[in-house]
């Protein structure tokens, strides 16, 4: 059964973390296929408006006139350093860069003419651009091209103008490289980017629903794994606690027939001569262990019928009905060094209940406080009290106390402390005693402190302590 359970939560697991995965990768696709065709319809109108915008022109309308007017003169010029001063040109074509983009970004007027774009094709209105020049070559000689920009600046290109801020493959409009096939003269290429400023929360409110039902589809297999995951513990619990009665009930049944048989047969034995007084210790071994029998079948066939007590509550003084079930149990363990004793602090002391389930309750639970303890001097204190809403019935004991993991399932049925199966039982006693409460309408509070001893607190209401 253990090694099945382990089997079992090995392939939840798996299966969670196969289905996750899938989960992620299905999201993760969506959201490039999103992000690849998110704003597709405007920067198409946006490519073909701009491009239109620019026949017989460069970078932005007016591009051209400054492009040529600073970088044409100076192509001669460009050419003889290259020739001959490799050191004095690329200090001057990192000056003439700086001037030539000052002035473009100057001179820019994207701004007016996105406006345009998306006022005439009824475009968003919250459309943010990035204008950047990627390469500016000079061409001394037709179809030979020479960088003018820095290694850097080709990487990340030069921002003309706009204020977009995330730039991607995803959000590229325009990408043109415009040059003239002939001696001195330049090639420039540059790229348009548009986009809305939030792009990745546009994209992932378009995705909600497919991730709200993702995480939904995973909340509600972990929860159905889970489910099944503590049902089948359970199960296997309450299989190794049935185990632990069957073979409990098994060895309380073989002690006391095995000293009846011992015992007859002594009797029967024809070899040995017994008289009156040697026949009397027999019969009362006998008879000893043949109401511990009956004691411990009634206690097996009452787990058929525990579940439906049948009470016939009387109105009773609380304190003689406890003074009496006491009075009993010190008869009862005579000799075994235990003492139990009563402090009757409750004023008005008349509680309805059900005498023979209510002498079971504290039974069962005085048995436990003497079982566990492992003290020379075991105590058992029974204290009364009430105030305006209810009496209470506390039982303290100096035992060996229960660790957290006892107190919580110290009152299923068959269920027995795992460090202490050296002491007999069927683990029904306190299973026994909360059924009685339950069935009286009460409640039952425990504390415990390892090797302290534990308490019983039941709590007798007072509106139900006289129906």
């Amino acid at each position: 059964m253990r090694n099945s359970l382990t089997a079992i939560k090995f392939i939840a697991i798996l299966s969670f973390v196969v289905l996750s995965s899938v989960q992620f990768f299905l999201l993760y696709n969506t959201y490039v296929l999103k992000d690849k065709q998110y704003l597709i319809s405007d920067r198409i109108p946006i490519d073909w408006e701009y491009k239109h915008a620019l026949r017989g022109d460069k970078l932005f309308p007016g591009g051209l006139a400054l492009l040529d007017g600073i970088l044409l003169p100076q192509m001669g010029r460009l050419k003889a350093l290259h020739a001959d001063s490799p050191a004095v040109y690329y200090a001057y074509r990192h000056h003439l860069m700086d001037s030539l983009f000052q002035a473009l970004k100057k001179g820019n007027n994207m701004d007016s003419l996105l406006k345009d774009i998306i006022h005439r094709r009824h475009l968003q209105k919250d459309l943010k651009y990035a204008l950047f020049v990627r390469e500016i070559s000079a061409s001394f000689h037709a179809g030979d091209y020479i960088p003018l920009m820095d290694s850097d600046e080709l990487k990340t290109g030069i921002l003309i103008g706009g204020t977009l801020q995330e730039i991607s493959p995803q959000n590229l409009t325009t990408d043109l490289t415009i040059n003239t096939y002939a001696d001195n003269t330049y090639q420039i290429t540059f790229d348009l980017y548009v986009d809305v400023p939030d792009r990745k929360m546009h994209i992932f409110t378009l995705m909600l629903p497919a991730f709200l039902l993702a995480v939904g589809s995973i909340a509600f297999v972990s929860t159905l794994f889970f489910i099944t995951l503590r049902s089948l513990a359970k199960q296997k619990q309450l299989s190794e606690m049935k185990s632990d009665f069957i073979n409990g009930i098994t060895h309380e049944f073989h002690t006391p027939l095995t000293s009846i048989i011992v015992a007859n047969k002594t009797i029967q034995n024809e070899n040995i001569q017994l008289s009156r007084e040697t026949i009397k210790p027999l019969t009362d071994v006998i008879q000893r262990q043949s109401d511990r029998l009956k004691h411990l079948i009634g206690q097996v066939l009452d787990l058929t019928t525990f579940q439906k007590i049948s009470l016939h509550k009387q109105t009773l003084g609380l304190h003689q009905v406890l003074e009496e079930i006491i009075q009993d149990y010190r008869i009862k363990t005579e000799g075994n060094q235990v003492h139990i004793s009563l402090y009757k602090g409750a004023s008005g002391d008349e509680v309805s209940l059900d005498p023979f389930w209510f002498t079971t309750l504290l039974l069962n639970i005085f048995d436990n406080a003497a079982k566990y303890n492992q003290s020379e001097f075991k105590e058992i204190k029974v204290s009364t009290f009430n105030d305006r809403k209810a009496f209470y019935l506390s039982i303290r004991d100096n035992g060996v106390g229960m660790s957290p993991e006892t107190r919580r399932h110290v009152f299923e049925k068959f269920y027995r402390h795992t460090k202490q199966v050296e002491i007999r039982g069927l683990g029904l006693g306190l299973y026994y005693a909360q059924q009685v409460v339950q069935a009286h309408g009460w409640k039952i509070h425990l504390s415990s402190r390892q090797g302290v001893g534990t308490t019983f607190v039941i709590t007798i209401p007072l509106e139900r302590s006289l129906q």
